[in-house]
């Protein structure tokens, strides 16, 4: 018997060890998460991780500036909708601030023209997406199209000579290229946890012409330092010059992921989580004022938790909404089964003495 209690307690001991080091892990995991994800982005005021690839002097240096466009244009909504769940949100791509630099031609050359500058967004859908053949064979159309996912701009006298810089600079001056939309990421319905992903494929097309007047046209990836204009979202960037195995000539690379901040999605997990919790526990309340006290508490708590999680430009159903009133019914169901089915089963119920009582009556 001894030795079967000591037993007992060594395994209540580890198992109470094994949790305590469990629950300090999560801690310390939620302490650095935070102070990753809110306290330093905080400090620094800015929500942009960039990382650079494989980069490149070229004869062209570009900048272009990155804003959200609400309605989409009538020729891209079909693309649209194969290219994820975002009918009504866009990227308009604005070329401003463009430099074209010569200081890179040879001896020979005279000055360098940008003829033109191309920005296409890959349309790649995964297999499981492709259902039907008929959607199978359009989407393999499009994939062939090249200009149904291609935007370009044509310059006219936009020259720099050998050794010099050309300017193009101003808001007047700035050349809407076009209009794209997100290519994949989670549906605005699960907000805040909903993401978004940009791969952009940019190169331009260049003419540098000679002392003998001959003309040679050059395909270059230029120099991109991109702007961006989101405040609703934390942002992550990577920016590459490469030449893709299947590809003819180098191109720049942009690729652009997005999601809430993070204070958001930790105070949604958070509220949500603890109400859920909390309703749980209010079955298991034996007295009657705190179950009345607290579920006041958890009803008020319901009615505004729906304005404190989703702003008010929002207009479509979120995944918020849902779980709220996912809530609502739950909170419902104790208050039902605690006030009405808990009394009455209980009032119903035949205890064990009343049996004996009602036996011994009957063998009288």
């Amino acid at each position: 018997m001894a030795d079967t209690a000591q037993t007992q307690k060594r395994r209540i001991r580890t198992r109470n060890v094994v949790i305590r080091v469990i629950l300090l892990l999560v801690f310390c995991w939620s302490v650095i998460a935070v102070i990753r994800n809110l306290l330093i982005p905080a400090m620094s005021n800015q929500y942009m991780v960039v990382e650079n690839g494989n980069q490149a002097i070229t004869n062209v240096g570009l900048a272009l500036s990155f804003s959200e466009e609400v309605e989409i244009p009538l020729e891209l909504q079909l693309i649209q909708s194969f290219r994820g769940e975002y009918r009504e949100s866009a990227v308009r791509l604005i070329l401003s601030g463009a430099a074209l630099t010569g200081q890179q031609l040879e001896e020979t050359a005279e000055q360098v023209c940008l003829t033109k500058l191309w920005v296409v967004e890959p349309l790649d859908l995964p297999e499981d997406a492709i259902e039907k053949e008929e959607v199978a064979n359009l989407v393999a159309i499009l994939n062939q199209t090249l200009g149904e996912k291609t935007l370009s701009v044509e310059f006219n006298n936009f020259c720099a000579e050998r050794d010099g810089i050309k300017l193009q600079s101003g808001e007047d001056q700035a050349i809407l290229v076009g209009v794209l939309p997100f290519a994949t990421g989670l549906s605005p319905y699960f907000y805040p946890f909903d993401t978004r992903s940009l791969d952009l494929e940019i190169w331009v097309e260049t003419e540098i012409t000679y002392n003998d007047d001959s003309r040679k046209t050059l395909i270059t990836a230029p120099n991109i330092g991109a702007q961006y204009n989101f405040p609703d979202w934390q942002l992550s960037l990577f920016k590459d010059q490469t030449t893709p195995e299947d590809g003819q000539h180098p191109i720049t690379r942009l690729q652009l992921s997005m999601q809430r901040p993070f204070a958001n999605r930790l105070l949604t997990a958070t509220l949500l989580l603890s109400l859920f919790v909390i309703i749980l526990l209010l079955s298991f309340t034996k007295n009657i004022d705190a179950f009345i006290q607290a579920s006041v508490a958890v009803l008020l708590t319901l009615l505004g938790i729906q304005d404190l999680l989703v702003p008010a430009g929002k207009t479509q159903t979120t995944i918020v909404d849902q779980t709220i009133l996912v809530l609502y019914i739950l909170f419902a169901l104790v208050v039902l089964a605690h006030l009405t089915i808990k009394p009455i089963w209980e009032r119903t119920t035949i205890s064990e003495v009343d049996e004996v009582d009602e036996d011994e009556k009957e063998e009288d």
